[in-house]
């Protein structure tokens, strides 16, 4: 739906690299729960907020790996884990605002 020529409310969004943005827009930026398929087959689940990821997270990539956490303003901030494809965690620790601070397994 388009309101003052903006994305708004419900809907889907394509861009001309193939990714593919499917949630919620507010005067046309994502804002809300967002999952993006992008076209080299990663996929995104998180929240936004003005078009920002802020919130809890969890991405994919296509091979399986798996980062679990969350943003702020759109970076990795707060505490972390990441697993292969089969589920085995393979890191965790926290963010600071895009700084990674590893644990040792």
């Amino acid at each position: 739906m388009w309101k003052n020529d903006r994305q708004e409310g419900k809907g889907k969004m394509t861009k001309k690299s193939g990714d593919v943005f499917d949630g919620t827009f507010k005067n046309g930026q994502l804002d809300g729960e967002i999952i993006i398929h992008f076209a080299n087959g990663n996929k995104f689940r998180g929240m936004f907020s003005q078009g920002k990821r802020n919130g809890k997270a969890i991405e994919e990539d296509k091979d399986g790996k798996r980062f679990e956490g969350s943003y702020v303003n759109d970076e990795r901030n707060g505490a972390f884990v990441e697993k292969d494809r089969n589920g085995k965690v393979t890191a965790r620790g926290t963010y600071d605002m895009g700084i990674r601070n590893e644990e040792n397994l």
